[in-house]
């Protein structure tokens, strides 16, 4: 027992630990305490925030390197939970500390105090964007690079899943045996998992194959572009361009984000937690990955992004391109006409511009659909190396140029019949059977979380949707659209790629997470840890730290997160 601002306190034999009672008689533990043992300790400018949590990680660390130890003396497997653990820590505390670090207790250095929240403190850079921007592509630099080094170890650890009836594109039998060759796909080899085999095959010979159909053009013809500036053997180079520009973009994306955020909301703390999440969201590893959700959703937010301040030839320019990465993209012409829509109710006049802006992203999505035609419904010439027709033949893969004509031309769209064909995508509640209940399990956190989102908003709003003149309601069409594209993945189609899809098709995701941490303006300590550690904000950490880290391991092992 210790007497603590006139009132006793039990300590429990713990440590010296100082408490303090606040007006309503609640005890809570006094920071300054621990903060000024630790002082003396910190880098010079550095804030003592960052040496706590310094201190949090190395302790955690270190308990796991003593699991890690006494675990691999009993088995090598035994290492494995070990490190998923030791990850999870590390990334949950990395999440925590980048969240809201802004609004944590800051020690100042003239007056040996703690101030409580950003918006009480002077210092305007606080308040300043540029500021959050320096920030934000460093978490989402440390959070690729986390991606890559957890994508090395998995796939060194684990053995591969010997999935039935996955696509292995032929061009993997064309090895590096060079040193390099040999290093690359040693470190990045996981990557080249599930759809990015599709990409590396339409990267190396183009579509060749009938299901080729379902994986648009425009993320391996920019490989293509990238790697024809520098040397080097093809497989090779694919997984280096492919990793580097992957992650590049998604730095450039998170800042997107920040910005778009920030103009519909304009609530710079929503906007900063959004991104965070954002860059620890549960599909990450598709977004380092050979895929093209990393482009796609750089051209989708852009071109939100530039629509929200009104640039209508941006936007339908990066719309178009959206539409070249993904079929989903051609949803994103709905930004176009509802802006359309706003200037003919406000202003009473019709954007052209906007008319032609949707019907440039439809031309898009009907430019690759017709090369689809011609490569395979007419009878043209097409040079194939050996080991594609090989491949093609033992798998009972359609090649154009087989002196036949597929049944499907002229009657369908090749997109949809090659869905339907080889992934199964037959329609409404086709996907709704008792075995695929653990893909259901698998995407229901975000399919929860939008429609959430989408029903608590709508009613909020009452029904006065439409009456723009009278109702501005800048998140509305964002709302609406991650509404149907949600609905649209949980009964339409495979639900297992909900996950990715939604996180990289819609920003209401990560705003729908970042409503857990929202904070009054008059906020206090007792606020902070009210919401800081609610019950809805921990899971909401849980559940993006165990995506981050479990979904990687599962994605490099050919497990089934896809």
């Amino acid at each position: 027992m210790r007497r603590t601002g006139g009132a006793l306190t039990n300590n429990g034999g713990g440590g010296r630990r100082r408490f303090r009672k606040d007006r309503s008689g609640t005890e809570f533990f006094d920071w300054r305490s621990s903060i000024i043992r630790v002082a003396r300790r910190r880098r010079k400018d550095e804030p003592l925030y960052v040496l706590l949590y310094k201190q949090k990680i190395r302790r955690s660390i270190h308990s796991c390197k003593v699991v890690i130890s006494q675990a691999s003396v009993v088995s090598p497997i035994g290492v494995i939970l070990p490190v998923l653990g030791s990850g999870f820590i590390f990334i949950h505390h990395g999440i925590h500390f980048v969240l809201h670090y802004h609004w944590r207790l800051v020690f100042t250095q003239d007056q040996n105090i703690f101030v409580l929240g950003a918006h009480k403190m002077k210092d305007k850079k606080l308040k300043d964007p540029a500021f959050y921007r320096s920030n934000i592509w460093r978490i989402a630099a440390y959070s690729r690079i986390s991606i890559v080094i957890m994508q090395y170890i998995f796939n060194a650890l684990i053995p591969d899943h010997q999935a039935q009836g996955v696509f292995i594109s032929p061009a993997l039998h064309d090895n590096d045996d060079t040193s390099i060759g040999r290093t690359v796909t040693y470190i990045l080899g996981g990557f080249l998992r599930w759809d990015a085999q599709y990409f590396h095959h339409i990267y190396r010979y183009g579509y060749t194959y009938e299901n080729t159909l379902a994986f648009f053009p425009l993320y391996p013809n920019v490989l293509r572009l990238i790697t024809a500036i520098f040397p080097g053997h093809s497989n090779t180079m694919f997984l280096i361009a492919a990793v580097v520009f992957n992650n590049l973009i998604f730095v450039f994306t998170a800042l997107v984000l920040f910005g778009l955020t920030l103009r519909i909301h304009n609530n710079i703390e929503m906007a900063y937690n959004s991104t965070v999440l954002f860059c620890f969201n549960p599909a990450s590893v598709f977004f380092s990955a050979p895929y093209s959700e990393s482009l796609f959703v750089f051209t989708t937010f852009y071109g939100m992004y530039h629509i929200a301040y009104g640039n209508i030839w941006k936007s339908s320019l990066l719309f178009g391109l959206s539409v070249l990465n993904r079929s989903n993209g051609l949803l994103n012409v709905g930004f176009l006409l509802y802006y359309m829509i706003q200037l003919a109710v406000k202003e009473r006049k019709i954007s052209f511009k906007c008319l032609f802006g949707t019907c440039f992203v439809f031309a898009c999505f009907s430019l690759f659909q017709i090369y689809g035609y011609y490569k395979f419904c007419t009878l043209q010439e097409h040079t194939l190396e050996p080991k594609v027709i090989d491949y093609a033949i033992k798998n009972n893969l359609v090649i154009p140029n087989n002196n036949s004509v597929p049944l499907w031309c002229g009657v369908r769209l090749p997109y949809s019949y090659v869905q339907e064909k080889y992934w199964n995508n037959i329609g409404f509640l086709s996907y709704f059977q008792f075995k695929q209940i653990p893909n259901f399990l698998l995407a229901s956190p975000c399919i929860f979380i939008l429609l959430k989102f989408g029903f608590e908003y709508f009613c909020n709003n009452n029904i006065i949707y439409l009456s723009l003149r009278n109702r501005d309601k800048l998140d509305f069409v964002y709302v609406v659209h991650s509404t149907f594209l949600t609905i649209f993945s949980l009964f339409c189609i495979h639900v297992q790629v909900a996950t990715r899809m939604l996180s990289s098709s819609s920003p209401v995701f990560y705003w729908a997470c970042a409503n857990y941490y929202k904070f009054p303006l008059n906020f206090n300590k007792i606020t902070y840890n009210r919401i800081m550690y609610s019950f809805k904000s921990k899971l909401v950490i849980l559940y993006y730290c165990t995506y981050f880290i479990v979904g990687t391991a599962l994605f490099v092992n050919f497990l089934p997160f896809t």
